[in-house]
């Protein structure tokens, strides 16, 4: 997407409640056996996210088709859809608790592992995570009961993961078998990683009840996508960016660190708005993270070359991912290893810490002179404010002032392809 867009973004909610902040295990859930197989049970496939055009950087957070009507005894395949941008955890929900429901309290995505060590916090995916291995690629599918533990947020999914460009297993796919004996009602699927924008809705019907087609569920993701790819094509314009004058003559220029929209929260352009920008000495830029609530954006470089950006993104990555021993011990990845890979090693162990790189390396308006920058994690202004943003420790802005001269690239740590530069022109003085 060339130029700039402007859009509104959208309170959302999300992650894991607070209650349950410092028991990082709670919630997690055995996996039940599986039941006798139901004669005449069907399979169906729902995809999670969608294709990116080959030339955008959009996310589709949300579910293909999000509307399902299955039988007590079938399976349910959530499918992660190749789009590099996508990182969901599919949790199905307990009958009678909604998204809503769900996140009303809850602590914005983030939680601290242990409220003994300030600052330690996490994106919890895995808090309803299978602990015995179940729903993965290769694995039985998880049986999905409507009674999980005591306390019954549902089951989760841990995190989908495509794998990366240089390589790594991923974890693509999970598979439910909805329980025999299931009540018969309205469940919700959502993601820990998204809100509740991101949801879909499975009718459990009676055996007697009918469902609907396979190819029928085919054309209902298909209309679904279509029209959302609609609503991104129009977004697509260009728009001067914002900006105002200082009393000394510079500017101060605005920037969208990602995009979305009122009417489509779901959807998520992960795209600096304009990515590249002709400046003056002595002129600010700030970044705003105008995507959907619960999607973070970075603005990390300002080295002079793409080329070093890579390195530069390692350094300044706001997660990792680790595994938890049984006696809950971190315990990082190696180094030199695919870091999500850690979600294969150790299903129902694994935890997402945020660095030292999820906070400004350098404070807010600061000059920028050389080295490595980085904002931290930038979150929608409205979700940060909202009763479900209470206490994150993070902002939606971060500015930067360029006194001198040369040409700075950046990107955003958490979206690939989310890049920029600016290049910064001397100051004309006077005649």
């Amino acid at each position: 997407m060339n130029g700039r867009w402007r859009t509104s973004a959208v309170l959302g909610g999300l992650l894991v409640a607070a209650m349950l902040a410092p028991l990082a295990q709670l919630g997690r859930v055995a996996a039940a056996q599986l039941a006798t197989p139901v004669p005449g049970a069907q399979t169906w496939s729902i995809l999670v996210n969608n294709i990116s055009p080959s030339d955008q950087n959009w996310s589709f957070n949300a579910f293909y088709p999000d509307q399902l009507r299955a039988h007590p005894g079938d399976t349910i395949v959530f499918t992660l859809a190749p789009n590099p941008q996508a990182l969901h955890a599919v949790h199905v929900l307990a009958l009678g608790m909604t998204p809503t429901e769900y996140y009303q309290g809850f602590s914005g995505g983030f939680l601290q592992a242990d409220k003994l060590r300030p600052g330690e916090w996490q994106r919890p995916f895995f808090m309803n995570e299978a602990l015995s291995p179940c729903g993965r690629e290769g694995q039985d599918p998880c049986l999905f009961t409507n009674i999980l533990g005591d306390i019954n947020l549902g089951l989760g999914a841990g995190a989908l993961v495509n794998p990366p460009a240089t390589g790594g297993d991923g974890n693509t796919s999970f598979t439910v078998t909805l329980d025999p004996a299931l009540p018969i009602g309205p469940y919700y699927v959502t993601s820990d990683a998204d809100g509740p924008t991101m949801n879909a809705r499975i009718d459990v019907v009676a055996p007697d009840q009918p469902t609907q087609t396979s190819e029928e569920v085919e054309a209902a993701a298909q209309r679904q996508y279509q029209g959302d790819l609609l609503w991104l094509d129009g977004q697509d314009r260009v728009v001067g960016p914002a900006e105002a004058s200082n009393p000394d003559g510079t500017k101060i220029w605005q920037v969208d660190a990602g995009g979305s929209g009122q009417n489509k929260p779901w959807l998520s352009i992960n795209e600096f708005a304009p990515a590249n920008m002709l400046i003056l000495a002595g002129d600010t830029v700030t970044w705003t993270n105008h995507g959907p609530a619960a999607v973070p954006h970075t603005v990390t470089g300002f080295v002079g070359s793409p080329d070093a950006l890579p390195q530069t993104l390692q350094n300044l990555n706001p997660y990792q991912a680790a595994c938890l021993s049984t006696s809950g011990e971190l315990q990082p990845p190696p180094t030199e290893g695919f870091a999500l890979d850690v979600w294969n090693g150790c299903p129902g162990l694994e935890v997402y810490n945020l660095t030292g790189a999820s906070q400004p390396s350098a404070p807010s308006g600061d000059p920028y002179v050389d080295g490595e920058r980085t904002s931290g994690i930038l979150l929608n202004a409205d979700y940060i404010d909202s009763p479900i943003g209470e206490g994150i420790p993070f902002t939606s802005s971060y500015s930067v002032l360029f006194p001198n001269e040369g040409m700075y690239s950046f990107a955003c740590a958490i979206h690939p392809n989310m890049v920029g530069s600016i290049r910064v022109l001397p100051k004309q003085m006077p005649q």
